[in-house]
């Protein structure tokens, strides 16, 4: 995964993810998924990362699917955590990207239905961000509101890029409210 992000600092995430299905089908020729589920988690997490930067939904599919067949494997429950928040964040941007709001929002709420299986992973809360920019987008900001209002314990966690963002899709909400 080192070697990816470096890739992804100095050449740019399409270099990345070029990298990271290299390192990828290396990791596959030489290792069983059941061993090393942890190893195989932050790099297929890193890979779909880049494939969001790039927008390269061609290349995350496969992955999203690898990631999903993981999920098995997971004996540590931080790490079933982190996947099932990745496998919701992914789902949940492709929604964005391809404009299907109203999918997305469906997908959201079966997810929040298990919502103890991402919750609490490290940065879990970034869902919640993403629930509200789905029902911001499909013109319902008073939904929006109620997701970002879910993402309040979290504030003096949050990285200042994602408080950033929480705070300004606050403000777009409610000027959307305030004039109709």
């Amino acid at each position: 995964p080192l070697k990816v992000d470096l890739t992804n600092m100095v050449l740019g995430s399409d270099a990345a993810v070029n990298e990271g299905l290299k390192a990828l089908k290396e990791f596959r020729s030489r290792f069983k998924l059941s061993g090393h589920y942890v190893l195989a988690f932050y790099l297929l997490d890193s890979t779909i990362s880049d494939c969001i930067r790039s927008r390269n939904e061609k290349a995350m599919l496969p992955l999203l699917k690898e990631l999903r067949d993981l999920l098995p494997y997971a004996k540590q429950h931080a790490v079933a955590q982190k996947i099932q928040a990745k496998l919701m964040y992914a789902e949940l941007v492709l929604h964005i990207f391809n404009k299907t709001y109203s999918k997305g929002i469906e997908e959201l709420q079966q997810w929040m239905k298990r919502k103890e299986t991402w919750y609490h992973a490290p940065l879990g809360y970034i869902n919640l961000l993403m629930g509200a920019r789905l029902y911001y987008l499909h013109h319902l900001p008073e939904k929006a509101l109620d997701y970002l209002n879910l993402m309040r314990p979290f504030e003096k966690e949050m990285r200042e890029s994602i408080l950033l963002a929480y705070r300004f899709l606050h403000l777009l909400c409610y000027s959307q409210l305030d004039n109709p």
